[in-house]
């Protein structure tokens, strides 16, 4: 199953929905149903979640891909010694830090380095790797569909942070499980996804 969000709604392709899930079946013409389909898709939204059928989940994904331009990119959910979470405040809503890979860069230093410079933090260590997400988006009227390498980090302490506000970032805190509330209510799925995972992980 591969998942994709797009704004606030978040779309699986897969070839066994779940019961008492609304579903779209996929025809077996992939190419010309996603021509005729998928702008619509953009406008649907059952429940936040919308689950796209089809017997041949590789096919339609490598189809999918193939109408867009897709941007590599990597962040970090760093965790300091008290548990607390990183997350940064920018345009408007909660996330965790993150950037596009530069050229001849490897996924970890980016995550790495994406973590430094938006959250001026120095120390912290790559513990594992978390899912990729996906997410589209349009720039300059061109479909971008942005994979997004993800790890958990660790630092010791509680370090300071300072925001990379020519990035649009406002604030950088670190935030227990007892504010994650207010982080739900004003994220992104993906985000909300991962923060899934960590709460999980931690209670396994």
């Amino acid at each position: 199953m591969y998942t994709i969000f797009i704004n606030d709604l978040t779309i699986y392709l897969t070839k066994n929905p779940p019961e008492n899930e609304q579903f779209i079946e996929v025809e077996d013409d992939i190419q010309t149903w996603l021509r005729e389909y998928w702008p619509k898709v953009w406008d649907t939204k059952v429940n936040g979640r919308l689950y796209l059928q089809s017997d041949n989940v590789e096919a339609l994904w490598e189809a999918l891909q193939s109408m867009y331009t897709i941007i590599e990119a990597a962040g970090g959910l760093v965790t300091n010694e008290e548990g607390e979470v990183l997350f940064i405040h920018r345009l408007g809503k909660w996330d965790l830090p993150k950037g596009k890979l530069e050229e001849g860069e490897d996924i970890p230093t980016c995550a790495l380095r994406e973590v430094e410079e938006e959250c001026g933090l120095n120390g912290h260590v790559i513990d594992s790797a978390l899912p990729d997400t996906y997410h589209t988006y349009f720039l300059k009227g061109n479909p971008i569909l942005k994979r997004t390498y993800w790890f958990n980090m660790s630092v010791s302490g509680r370090p300071e942070l300072i925001p990379q506000t020519e990035e649009d970032i406002t604030e950088t805190v670190w935030l227990g499980k007892d504010r994650w509330l207010e982080v739900d209510r004003n994220t992104y799925p993906s985000i909300r996804y991962l923060l899934e995972l960590h709460r999980i992980g931690h209670e396994e």
